[in-house]
Parts: C-alpha cells; sequence; structure tokens
C-alpha cells in the first residue's frame, strides 16, 4: 500500500470512529432523556399520591388514662458515697515509723482530710444534679396529670391545650395553609384553611415508549376530582387525629379555601366541605386502602361539587351550635 492508500485507510479509520462517537452521542442522549422523563413522570405521580393521602397524620390513640395514672418521679436521696469512702480511709491511717522520722505524718492527714472534703463537694454536686433532674421530671409529671385529668374531665381548656400543642404537627405533615378550632361545652370544630385548587397540577405526565416525556393539559373532570380528593383526605386527616388526640365521640370537621367570588370579583375563604366524624365509624376504615372522597359517605356531611366545575361555598353543619354558644 502506498502512502496514498494509507491516507486513506486513516480517513476511512478516522470516519468510522466519529460515527460511533457520533452513536454514542446519541445513546446516551437518550439514556438521559428516559431518566429525565422517568424522573419527571415519578415528581408528577409522587404530588398526586400525596394530595390524596394526608389522612393519617396521627396514628396511635393518646391514653390519657395511663398518662393520669403515671406514678409520680421518685425524689432522690442524698447519699454520702464518697465521703464514707474517703472518711475510712482517714480513719484508718495509722502513721507509720517513717513518717515519724521524715515528719510526713502531718502532711498525709491534711491530705486525707483535704480528699475528704473533696468527697463531701463531689456528693453534694452529684446530689444538686439529680435534683435539677428530679425537678424537671416533677414539673413535667404535674403538668402531664393535671392535663389529662381535665381531657378526661371533657374540659375544654384542657381539649384547647392539646389541639394547640399537635396544630405545630399538622403544619408538618399536612397540605393546609392553616387551622383554627372552636370549642363548645358539647362539641368540637376544627376548620382548616386548605389549599387552593391550584395546588393540583394542570398538566398529566407520562413516558413514551420512546423514553421521552409527554406533558398534556390535564381534564377538568380529572383536575377537580384529584382536588376533590385531597379536601376529603384533609378533612379525614384532621378527624381522624383529633379523634386518636382526645376521647371524644365525634368530631365536626369544616375545610375552606380561598375562592373567587363571583359576585364582588374579589377572592375569599369560604368553607367547601363540613363534616360530622364519629369516632366507631373512623376507627372501623382502613385509612391507607380508602378513596377519600368516596369515604366521606361513612359520615353526614355538606358538600357542593361538580366534576366539571369543582366545589361551591357551603354553609358547614356547626353554624347553629356555634351561633348557640
Amino acid at each position: 500500500m502506498g502512502w496514498r492508500g494509507a491516507l486513506r485507510s486513516m480517513a476511512a479509520a478516522s470516519r468510522a470512529a466519529a460515527r460511533e462517537n457520533e452513536r454514542r452521542a446519541k445513546y446516551n442522549a437518550k439514556v438521559q432523556r428516559a431518566s429525565e422523563a422517568a424522573s419527571a413522570v415519578a415528581e408528577w405521580e409522587d404530588l398526586i399520591e400525596k394530595l390524596s393521602t394526608v389522612n393519617t397524620v396521627i396514628d396511635e390513640a393518646m391514653d390519657w388514662g395511663k398518662t393520669a395514672a403515671q406514678p409520680e418521679p421518685v425524689k432522690p436521696i442524698q447519699e454520702a458515697g464518697h465521703q464514707k469512702r474517703a472518711q475510712e480511709k482517714l480513719s484508718a491511717f495509722v502513721p507509720s515509723c517513717w513518717d515519724f522520722f521524715f515528719g510526713g505524718s502531718e502532711r498525709r492527714t491534711q491530705k486525707l482530710e483535704q480528699a475528704l472534703s473533696v468527697a463531701i463537694a463531689l456528693d453534694q454536686e452529684e446530689f444538686d444534679a439529680e435534683t435539677r433532674v428530679y425537678n424537671k421530671a416533677l414539673a413535667d409529671w404535674q403538668a402531664e396529670v393535671a392535663l389529662a385529668r381535665r381531657v378526661l374531665a371533657r374540659d375544654p381548656t384542657g381539649f384547647k391545650e392539646v389541639v394547640e400543642e399537635a396544630v405545630g404537627a399538622f403544619k408538618e405533615n399536612l397540605f393546609g395553609k392553616s387551622i383554627e378550632f372552636q370549642f363548645g361545652d358539647t362539641f368540637l370544630h376544627v376548620m382548616p384553611t386548605v389549599f387552593p385548587v391550584s395546588v393540583v397540577p394542570k398538566y398529566r405526565r407520562k413516558q413514551l415508549a420512546s423514553g421521552r416525556l409527554s406533558e398534556s393539559e390535564m381534564p377538568a373532570a380529572q383536575y377537580y376530582q384529584i382536588y376533590q380528593d385531597y379536601v376529603a383526605a384533609m378533612a379525614l386527616g384532621v378527624a381522624n387525629s383529633m379523634l386518636k388526640l382526645l376521647p371524644v365521640a365525634e368530631v365536626y370537621v369544616t375545610c375552606k379555601t380561598e375562592m373567587l367570588n363571583t359576585k364582588t370579583g374579589h377572592l375569599e375563604v369560604s368553607p367547601i366541605l363540613s363534616g360530622k366524624f364519629v369516632r366507631d365509624t373512623m376507627a372501623s376504615l382502613n385509612l391507607t386502602s380508602i378513596d377519600a372522597s368516596d369515604a366521606l359517605a361513612n359520615f353526614n356531611h355538606v358538600m357542593s361539587f361538580k366534576r366539571a366545575v369543582g366545589f361551591s361555598p357551603i354553609v358547614p353543619l356547626t353554624d347553629a351550635f356555634v351561633a348557640k354558644g
């Protein structure tokens, strides 16, 4: 092969390498697009899942009877263990002849006496630390027992304290903006302000057989159905949590949200779902498997919902009770 043939071979090899690099680049880009599409679809599915499953916030019931009966912390007893051991060494010290000869008896005694003083101080320090722990435990015990007794006595102030403490947990776990409460002698009314319908994405995502991401406008019926599931799940979650926290037979929950008032043209916070949730019925449900919107049929509730337009404002169930209170 002459030099021209060698050049042609080199050029052919170069073109083949370029084609292979281009093929690999296209393949890697396709894999990357498929991976990004899968992530985007998973993110969308996770959001839809979370919106309709916020109904299991608090899983374990509070045992107020057990809390009220818990024993008082044991008061620490001041002991002198370090002092006793130091005193034994001091009492057992008998100067030897060498101590007399070299004048060390007095120094040895002074060291043992100093050790005794340190031991006494150490005993006091340990007792003081135990006392601080005890005083904190005693104060906590007194507060918990007093609260438990008020809750068991159906004292509205006790209910209010428990509920206010739980607000932080709701803010952490629920897709809601705020939660309000009304307490009466015979009822508890919980009013979460849920996010508006815009919390639901207006698009659908799926991954095509080619690996590419497909994003399309969500049909109105599906859009509003997802929002209905979210609101229903919120109501069930709040009711379930209150029934787990408080020894009440039933809880009223009214979900409110910001909506356009077509009469005034302004956004207003309006009630859109109100229900009376009964303990025995709630306990019979498997909240991890239900469809939240369907589960509302188990309870007395008020809701104005149309698949094409979503929610409309309603009059809450407890208005008559609140007005009397």
